[in-house]
């Protein structure tokens, strides 16, 4: 194999995975190549548009958000001979060598503890803290307009450098006008079987359906197993929990509603060892990170589709809207704002005066003073126009000028 990137030639370099879409290979002590399969390139003649538009872009997305983000993001095209479209094989990308699939480091249920990979083993606290890391990324993600589309385990590593998740295979992610193409169903959004779909039949994915994925993939990995896999009769094991997440049917919904919602879907529950064993870790983290389990309840029960991070409270240094938060005349007058509101609450309970909504002045004021519209000058006023002088001759001559 040869092909040119960034400018250097490499012949035969070391494989390094070899997959459906193609192989990987080491090109650079820190740096991975990804060789499509022909086959695919000619099935999928806009597969090198889209990895031609991904490198152009990485400058613009290399440092995203509010911190570095992890993510091996296709930095230049690889090329069979010439440096043109037509000739594209593949791209180049960071490689976090040391960097574990967040699936070889999950939760075992059986040994009860988490499973350890390239000498990687969490512990409960510092398995909640990186789940957070994982929704702040995306977050950052969705605020740079890239929607992952393909979320799985596989997909996203624990840099133990820094902590902090990275995301992989961003070839595939839904950028612009460039679909995602390769899913595994057992993480992807019922409801994407419901909605819009492109020219070519694929689905359309956005935020909402990232989101499901990923509270799929953080349930799996601190729980042990995928919410939808429950031990359940009539038994279907040729549709597993690919049909309980489509008929609504999680573990999680057994331990937040009770198990008698199942009879209405002609379901009965089995009370065996391994339902049991979900149940307690269950009600572990509900005791340990009460936002974490009704982030899960309000996805897998209620079918709600927000980040994590936005159900904790805007104080909360998590949070996207925290940063507003960072000046401190703001806090104050968010605090003063605060007890106002209070105080009218205990008056108004005793009779004393009767709450009614009113403006925040500070606040007006503030937001006011951060507004570049109220540094414009004003305005002049348009000087009026002279008539012409038809207008005026024929106005003076019937004496209706003004």
């Amino acid at each position: 194999m040869q092909f040119i990137t960034n400018g250097k030639k490499y012949t035969d370099p070391k494989l390094v995975a070899q997959g459906g879409e193609g192989s990987v290979h080491a090109i650079e002590p820190d740096t991975l190549a990804k060789i499509y399969e022909k086959t695919l390139l000619h099935t999928e003649p806009r597969r090198k548009q889209k990895v031609a538009a991904l490198c152009d872009s990485f400058h613009s997305f290399a440092h995203i958000g509010r911190t570095v983000l992890s993510a091996a993001f296709p930095q230049f095209p690889a090329y069979e001979r010439f440096e043109s479209l037509a000739d594209i094989l593949g791209f180049s990308m960071q490689w976090y060598k040391d960097a574990p699939e967040i699936d070889r480091i999950g939760f075992n249920l059986e040994a009860k503890a988490f499973n350890q990979d390239k000498g990687i083993c969490f512990d409960d606290k510092r398995a909640l803290a990186f789940i957070y890391n994982i929704f702040e990324a995306v977050d950052q993600l969705h605020a740079a307009r890239i929607i992952l589309g393909d979320v799985n385990p596989r997909n996203i590593l624990y840099n133990p450098a820094t902590k902090l998740p990275v995301f992989i295979d961003l070839d595939a992610a839904q950028i612009g006008n460039f679909p995602c193409l390769t899913t595994l169903d057992l993480y992807n959004d019922p409801a994407l079987e419901h909605g819009p779909k492109t020219l070519a039949g694929g689905y359309v994915f956005d935020t909402g359906t990232d989101i499901f994925a990923l509270a799929v993939v953080c349930f799996e990995f601190w729980i042990g197993f995928r919410p939808h896999v429950l031990r359940r009769m009539p038994v279907r094991p040729q549709k597993g929990d690919v049909e309980n997440k489509r008929l609504g049917i999680s573990s999680l919904k057994c331990f937040a509603l009770g198990r008698d919602y199942l009879s209405k879907l002609g379901v009965t529950y089995i009370d065996g060892p391994e339902n049991q064993a979900v149940e307690r870790r269950i009600a572990q983290l509900q005791t340990q990170d009460r936002p974490l389990y009704d982030f899960f309840v309000a996805v897998f029960v209620h079918g709600e589709r927000e980040n994590l991070l936005l159900s904790l409270p805007v104080k909360d240094r998590r949070h996207p809207g925290y940063r507003f938060l960072a000046d401190p005349d703001f806090m104050a007058i968010i605090d003063a704002a605060e007890q106002k509101r209070k105080a009218s609450a205990v008056q108004a309970r005793q009779g004393y005066i009767k709450p009614r909504a009113t403006a925040d002045r500070d606040f007006v004021t503030l937001i006011d003073s951060m507004s570049t519209a109220t540094n414009r000058p004003t305005p002049r006023k348009p000087q009026p126009r002279p008539d012409p002088a038809a207008l005026r001759y024929f106005l003076d001559h019937f004496n209706l000028g003004v």
